[in-house]
C-alpha cells in the first residue's frame, strides 16, 4: 500500500483551527465532512477513491459504516478503538455491545494493548484475524541526561481528560482515600491533577490548604519534566493508559495500580518505569512516598521506562508492523468477508438499526435546514417568509418609523407586546430540558420582565434555556456574572439558572457615574436590589454584588468574588461602552470562563455605540490560535454569544437544530446563527430615553 496526496476538487469546507495545520504538515488533506448527509459523502468517496476508511471510535463505525459498505465496497473498513471497553467488560451494557456490534460489522479493528486483543479474541469470539494490534507511536526523546534530574523536580502530578470516566474515578479515590496519606509523610509535596473539560465534583476537590490543586486543562505536556512523580492510581479501564506513556516519554517515573500498568509489560519490581501492581489504597500511598523519597529506585525507573517507551512505542517499527497488517487485510478482503458470519449476521436488514436511526436524522436534519434556507432567501427577496422560526414567530418587527422616533408610546406598545409572547415563549423554554421549577421560574420572569427597566429582550430567555441546558448535560458548572447590571434586567436569568454551590457575581458602577465616562447607562442599586429581591430570591451566600470600575479588577479577583474558588460557565458583558472598557472586560471575562463556558457580549452591532464593535473586533484579533481562543456561535436580539472554539461546534448544531435561527453567516473563520435584531437595536439612542419603568409610570 503506497501513500500517495490526492488533491480535492470538490467543495468542502476546509477545517478551520485546532490541528488541522499540523496534519496538513504531514501531507494529510483534511475536511470537514457533515454528518447525516449521504449525497455530499457520496460525493466524497466516489472523488477520493479510498483503500481504506479508519472510524474514530464505534460512534462513528455507527454513522458512516454503512454508507462506506454501500458507496465504497472495495474500501477496507477499519474500527480504532482507541480505548476498547472503557468500563469493566459487561455483557449487559448498551455501550460495549455497541461496540462489540461495530467491531464485527468492520474488517478489522485496531488495539492498542495485548490486553485487548486477548480480550477481543478469546472473551468475545472475534476472528483473531479482524484484530490487529496498533500501538501507539513515539518520536525519539531527548537523552536522559538533559532532562531535568531527580533533584530538579518536585511535586506529584496526574494528567487525564475528566469525560474519561476511569480518570474521574482515580481523581475522587485520590482525593478521597489517597493524598491526604501521602500528605502527611511528604509535607513539602503538592498534588497537581490537570485534565480538560473538569466537571463541579472535580472543581470542588480542589484544595490548596490539603496542597490539592485541581488545575484544569494542561497548557502543555512538557509540564512533566517540572514533577517527580506521575501518580494516578486507577481502579479500572482497559488497555495501556496514554498518561503512562508521555510520562515515560518526559523521563518521569509512574506510581499507578495493577490495573494502570496493564497492558504495559509490568511483571514486578524493576521491571517497569514505576511501580505499578498495587491494588489497594495501602499499597498505593506507600508506593507514592517511597518513589518520591529514594533516588536510587526513581532513577532506576526512569530509564526502565524510556527503555520501555523504545521497546513498546518505537514509531519506525511500529508503522511497519501495522502496515504489513492491512496491507494483508487488503489483499485477503474479500476472502475474509466471505468466511465472516457473524459480520454478515449483523449486515442483515434486521440487525442495521443505526443505518435506519442515521437516515432518519439525514432526514430531519435535511427538513430543518430547508426551512433555513428558505426564510433567508424569502427575506433576501423582500417577501414575507413561508417558514419563521420559532422565535420570528413571536417577535415580530417592530414598526418601523425612524430610531429616534419611537416615542414612548411605540416602547408601550412594545410592553404590551412583551406581555402577549410571554406564553409563546413556554414551548421553547419547555423544550430545553430544563426542570420544571426553572422552566417555570423563566416563563413567571417572561410575563413580568416589563415591570424591570432596561434593555434584555425576553425573546432572549430561551436561548438563555438552552446554553444552560447542554452546560448541564456536559457537566459543565461554575458560576454566573454579569458586568453592568443596570437595574438587573439581564442579570436576573442568570439568577434564575443557578444551580448548588453557584454563585451570581453583579459587578457595575452604580450612582458612581465618574466610573462611567460614556454615560452608557446609570445603574441605581437600590432598584437593582429590590428586582433582584423580587424575581430571584437569593439567598446571600449566592450572591455577590461589586460595586466599582470593572476595568480595576482581574480575573483572580471576578474568581475570588465569588467565594467558592470556581471559574464562571455563563459571563455576561454591558459595561463600558468605550472600545478601551470593552476589550478589558472581555479580557477578564475570557480569563475566568471555564472551558465550555459561554460569554455573552452587549451591543457589538448597535450603531449608538462604535466603540464596542471596535473593542470586540480588537479584543478577537489578539486572542492566541487554536482550539482554546473564543468565538461567536450566535447574534441574536443585539447581543453576541462566544464559546472556545472546541466546544463551538457543539453549541451552534444544538442551536439549529433547538431554536432554528433566521440565517447562518461566517465571521471570524466560523459560521455564526443569526437570530433577529429585535427592538431594542432600534429603541437605542445616545440621547436621552423613555425607560420601561416611566412608560409604566405614565400608563397608570
Amino acid at each position: 500500500m503506497q501513500h500517495e496526496e490526492r488533491p480535492w476538487s470538490g467543495e468542502w469546507e476546509p477545517i478551520i483551527g485546532g490541528y488541522s495545520d499540523q496534519l496538513r504538515d504531514a501531507a494529510v488533506s483534511v475536511y470537514t465532512c457533515p454528518m447525516n448527509r449521504q449525497q455530499a459523502f457520496a460525493a466524497m468517496l466516489k472523488e477520493v477513491d479510498p483503500d481504506v476508511c479508519i472510524f474514530d471510535r464505534f460512534t462513528t463505525e455507527e454513522q458512516f459504516g454503512f454508507m462506506v459498505k454501500q458507496l465504497s465496497p472495495r474500501t477496507l473498513r477499519v474500527l480504532d478503538t482507541q480505548d476498547a471497553m472503557e468500563v469493566v467488560p459487561d455483557t449487559s451494557s448498551t455501550m460495549l455491545l455497541r461496540e462489540l456490534a461495530a467491531i464485527f460489522r468492520s474488517d478489522l479493528s485496531l488495539v492498542v494493548s495485548p490486553y485487548e486483543q486477548q480480550l477481543l479474541v478469546h472473551q468475545y469470539h472475534v476472528p483473531s484475524t479482524k484484530v490487529a494490534l496498533s500501538r501507539w507511536y513515539y518520536p525519539e526523546p531527548i537523552p536522559l541526561e538533559e532532562c531535568p534530574s531527580f533533584h530538579q523536580r518536585r511535586h506529584f502530578v496526574t494528567i487525564g481528560n475528566f469525560r474519561h470516566a476511569p480518570n474521574m474515578d482515580s481523581v475522587e479515590w485520590l482525593a478521597q482515600e489517597v493524598w491526604d496519606k501521602v500528605a502527611v509523610e511528604l509535607p513539602e509535596a503538592e498534588m497537581h491533577i490537570y485534565g480538560a473539560y473538569p466537571p463541579k465534583r472535580a472543581m470542588q476537590l480542589h484544595n490548596p490548604k490539603r496542597r490539592l490543586h485541581v488545575l484544569g486543562r494542561a497548557p502543555s505536556l512538557d509540564l512533566l519534566y517540572d514533577h517527580r512523580v506521575l501518580f494516578s492510581p486507577l481502579r479500572y479501564g482497559a488497555g495501556v493508559k496514554g498518561k503512562v506513556v508521555d510520562a515515560w516519554w518526559h523521563g518521569l517515573p509512574v506510581v499507578t495500580t495493577l490495573i494502570g500498568s496493564e497492558g504495559m509489560e509490568w511483571a514486578g519490581e524493576g521491571s517497569w518505569g514505576g511501580l505499578g501492581g498495587a491494588v489497594d489504597s495501602s499499597t498505593v500511598v506507600s508506593d507514592a512516598v517511597r518513589m518520591y523519597r529514594d533516588e536510587q529506585l526513581w532513577e532506576a525507573s526512569q530509564l526502565r521506562g524510556r527503555e520501555l517507551t523504545g521497546e513498546l512505542f518505537a514509531r519506525t517499527r511500529n508503522e511497519r508492523e501495522l502496515l504489513a497488517v492491512v496491507d494483508e487485510a487488503l489483499a485477503l478482503r474479500e476472502e475474509r468477508r466471505g468466511e465472516d458470519a457473524q459480520g454478515c449476521m449483523l449486515w442483515h436488514h434486521s440487525n442495521r438499526s443505526t443505518e435506519f436511526f442515521s437516515r432518519w436524522v439525514e432526514l430531519k436534519e435535511s427538513l430543518i435546514e430547508k426551512d433555513i434556507v428558505d426564510a433567508a432567501a424569502a427575506g433576501e427577496a423582500g417577501a414575507p417568509s413561508s417558514t419563521e422560526s420559532p422565535l420570528q414567530a413571536v417577535t415580530a418587527a417592530v414598526p418601523k418609523e425612524g430610531r429616534r422616533a419611537l416615542s414612548a408610546g411605540a416602547r408601550a406598545t412594545e410592553v404590551q407586546r412583551e406581555q402577549q409572547q410571554a406564553g409563546a415563549f413556554a414551548a421553547l423554554l419547555s423544550a430545553s430540558g430544563l426542570p420544571a421549577s426553572q422552566v417555570q421560574a423563566l416563563q413567571e420572569y417572561a410575563e413580568n420582565i416589563h415591570q424591570v427597566a432596561g434593555f434584555f429582550e425576553a425573546a432572549l430567555l430561551p436561548l438563555y434555556a438552552h446554553v444552560h441546558a447542554l452546560q448541564l448535560a456536559d457537566e459543565i458548572r461554575g458560576n454566573v456574572g454579569e458586568i453592568g447590571v443596570y437595574r438587573g434586567r439581564s442579570f436576573i436569568p442568570l439568577c434564575l439558572l443557578l444551580t448548588e454551590t453557584e454563585v451570581a457575581v453583579a459587578i457595575d458602577c452604580f450612582e458612581n457615574q465618574e466610573a462611567n465616562p460614556d454615560g452608557s447607562g446609570v445603574g441605581v442599586r437600590a432598584e437593582f436590589d429590590v428586582n433582584v429581591d423580587r424575581f430571584a430570591s437569593l439567598p446571600p451566600e449566592s450572591l455577590r454584588v461589586l460595586q466599582g470600575d470593572s476595568r480595576d479588577l482581574s480575573p483572580t479577583e471576578l474568581m475570588s468574588a465569588a467565594g467558592n474558588g470556581q471559574g464562571f460557565r455563563i459571563f455576561s458583558i454591558d459595561g463600558g461602552h468605550t472600545a478601551e472598557a470593552t476589550e478589558v472586560d472581555l479580557q477578564n471575562g475570557a480569563g475566568c470562563l471555564l472551558e465550555g463556558g459561554v460569554l455573552v457580549l452587549d451591543d457589538v452591532f448597535n450603531m449608538d455605540w462604535p466603540g464596542v464593535g471596535e473593542g470586540f473586533h480588537s479584543f478577537m484579533q489578539m486572542q492566541d490560535g487554536g482550539d482554546a481562543r473564543l468565538v461567536p456561535f450566535a447574534i441574536a436580539f443585539n447581543k453576541v454569544f462566544l464559546t472556545h472554539k472546541h466546544a463551538h461546534s457543539q453549541y451552534l448544531s444544538h442551536f439549529l437544530h433547538a431554536v432554528p435561527p433566521r440565517k447562518v453567516v461566517d465571521i471570524f473563520g466560523v459560521k455564526v446563527a443569526v437570530y433577529e435584531a429585535g427592538w431594542i437595536t432600534a429603541f437605542h439612542s445616545n440621547d436621552t430615553f423613555t425607560t420601561v419603568s416611566q412608560v409604566d409610570a405614565g400608563a397608570q
